[in-house]
């Protein structure tokens, strides 16, 4: 239930910055140095479930960071993705 219930106020907080067009603090970045996809993860672990993929050169908007993982929202879903597969989108 408490899983769920995270899920589903990351998804509204998402939303709402989606409608206010991205938080001044969101960052455009753009998926690279992989060969294919990057996993879009629950939380900032290799070994926390994998949400989806997010494909090689797709832009996703960066709203924080910890432990090597950038914070992201990607298709209107929010989860982590490893810093280095990430850069700034120009």
């Amino acid at each position: 239930m408490k899983k769920k219930f995270k899920r589903v106020f990351a998804v509204i907080i998402a939303a709402i910055m989606l409608s206010c067009g991205i938080s001044a603090y969101a960052d455009s970045m753009v998926v690279v140095n992989c060969n294919e996809w990057v996993s879009l993860r629950s939380y900032p672990s290799t070994s926390a479930e994998r949400l989806t993929t997010v494909p090689l050169g797709a832009r996703v908007e960066s709203i924080g960071w910890q432990n090597g993982f950038n914070q992201v929202i990607y298709n209107g879903q929010v989860g982590w993705v490893l810093t280095s597969y990430l850069s700034y989108w120009r």
